[in-house]
């Protein structure tokens, strides 16, 4: 379902959070159609935290050039997040830059401070995208954004997932595509589209 639904989209980027299974990774970054589609991708961390544990489960697909790359690992995580390599991947790819996230889960308390360290750590000071699983119903407050999707993202029939825009440089359209997640997630999939900024001039 998943390698379908990459191989249909008609997006340039794709994020993906929770994929920490190595086979499914290896799966997706060398299907044949989708390296077609995505000759560019990276990931996060692909160390376990510890031998039971799991890698950070983010991946990255881009049709074009990825031009940057850092992964940052939280400092703060609790049960059961700490057993994964969590973090934030940086990257740019054409002129826009992006991060990419999986919070702590069912504590918004440190999913905040993360949230907060994310930011702070930022390498971008414009044009950047902020996409993820944040556990946090409302990330617009604290980052001082406007609301921009107002539909749940997880079965649990709130909002979850986000991808927002950083800073005023930037305008998005957020859709939530809501597929059929019969043996494929609890969270359905964002669809960004840019806006054109009107001019200043």
């Amino acid at each position: 379902m998943a390698i379908q639904y990459i191989v249909h989209s008609d997006a340039s980027v794709f994020c993906l959070q929770e994929a920490f299974d190595m086979d499914i990774q290896h799966l997706i970054i060398t299907h044949p159609k989708i390296t077609e589609k995505y000759p560019y991708y990276i990931t996060g961390n692909q160390y376990n935290s510890y031998f039971l544990g799991e890698n950070s489960g983010l991946i990255v697909l881009s049709d074009q050039p990825i031009l940057f790359r850092q992964f940052t690992p939280f400092l703060h995580t609790t049960v059961p997040d700490c057993f994964a390599s969590k973090g934030a991947l940086y990257f740019t790819t054409g002129e826009i830059n992006f991060i990419t996230t999986h919070l702590q889960s069912d504590n918004i308390r440190i999913a905040l401070q993360q949230l907060a360290f994310i930011i702070f750590n930022s390498p971008f000071k414009e044009k950047t995208v902020l996409i993820g699983d944040l556990n946090i119903p409302d990330p617009f407050s604290p980052l001082q954004l406007e609301r921009n999707n107002n539909n749940h993202t997880h079965i649990s029939g709130v909002t979850l997932d986000h991808i927002l825009p950083l800073f005023a440089d930037l305008s998005l359209s957020i859709d939530v595509d809501y597929i059929n997640l019969k043996n494929t997630s609890d969270h359905w999939p964002l669809i960004a589209s840019l806006n054109q900024i009107p001019s200043t001039e």
